[in-house]
């Protein structure tokens, strides 16, 4: 077998190199890309082979973001319930709470690794998306919006290309290109029996995937280049997250009409308590994936999960159904 850049004894050309299976690796084993993968302050390696390491991360994403999403739709099924950006006050609000306690819980106390206007760049693309992507809620199904994040990948590609300057596989392509053949006949099918879609829902969507996008390349630069742990990203990021959205909320004047009514309908604090819980643990997990195998391959283990949650979303909560849907 030929090495990378190797000239063939047989056609005098040099011979391509091999693609590696996974972006990132640069043709390290996967022994060496998962080698000390840390989850909740813990080092697996001790006790799991590299690939134990990686079932067990895939494991924990369902885990935890299977009931999140559960969790996430009862909210937003709530009678009257308007205020998705609320909700993402709520949700970063707890993650820096929560990151607070693990680090003194592991007495891991957390360190400023990376620039200010690094974290702050990341804070307001994970703001803007999420509190977009809540919004888009209520103009179509959950399920399509859930599968309409998981077209994030592909401006994902897009951005890892232009501010990484990454590289992908052919296969990879092709499978983009059928994930959005697949979500467009979903969106469709929507449009066509859903009585809430609107396409205001798809222009929330479309730009909140475009600031994710922006956001998820900045933070696995950040984490590889300065050595961030999970829980610093999370602290940083969910703490000038809550300064953004309070100061947003504040000078449009939705601050307190959405405290109102969430203190009216109490329920609603307990399922954030709730989902910020499994939300907060399934972060976690996810940067851990970013950091060893890079944004794609973390993004392609959540496509699975949000197919998983789509099919339960339809057994659990009653909603229109067309066979467009299956298709898709």
């Amino acid at each position: 077998m030929l090495a990378p850049h190797q000239t063939s004894p047989t056609t005098g050309r040099h011979a391509a190199p091999r693609e590696p299976l996974l972006p990132n690796v640069d043709e390290q084993s996967l022994d060496a890309v998962v080698k000390g993968v840390r989850l909740f302050g813990l080092d697996t390696s001790a006790s799991l082979t590299p690939t134990s390491q990686f079932a067990l991360c895939c494991v924990l994403v369902f885990c935890f973001y299977l009931p999140y999403g559960f969790i996430q739709e009862s909210i937003f099924r709530t009678p009257g319930f308007e205020y998705g950006v609320y909700i993402t006050l709520l949700q970063q609000l707890m993650y820096a709470v929560m990151a607070v306690v693990e680090s003194r819980a592991m007495r891991q106390p957390m360190v400023v690794r990376a620039r200010l206007v690094e974290y702050l760049l990341v804070a307001v693309c994970t703001v803007v998306s999420g509190s977009l992507s809540n919004q888009a809620g209520f103009y179509m199904n959950y399920p399509t919006k859930v599968l309409m994040k998981s077209s994030k990948i592909i401006p994902v590609m897009v951005m890892g290309r232009m501010i990484l300057g990454r590289h992908y596989a052919v296969l990879q392509y092709v499978g983009t290109t059928m994930l959005m053949a697949g979500i467009s006949l979903f969106t469709l099918a929507d449009a066509a029996v859903s009585p809430v879609f609107q396409s205001k829902g798809l222009a929330y969507m479309f730009t909140s995937l475009l600031f994710e996008s922006v956001g998820q390349n900045v933070l696995e630069r950040i984490m590889v280049r300065s050595g961030c742990t999970e829980r610093e990203m999370l602290f940083f990021n969910s703490l000038l997250g809550v300064g953004i959205i309070v100061a947003g909320l504040t000078v449009s004047g939705s601050l307190k009409p959405a405290v109102d009514f969430c203190t009216d309908n109490w329920q609603i604090y307990i399922r954030m308590f709730a989902m910020s819980l499994f939300g907060y643990g399934g972060s976690n997990v996810m940067l851990a994936l970013t950091r060893h195998y890079g944004v794609f391959v973390s993004l392609s283990v959540s496509l699975v999960r949000k197919l998983v949650t789509v099919i339960l979303s339809f057994l659990l909560f009653p909603k229109p159904f067309a066979i467009a849907y299956v298709l898709a």
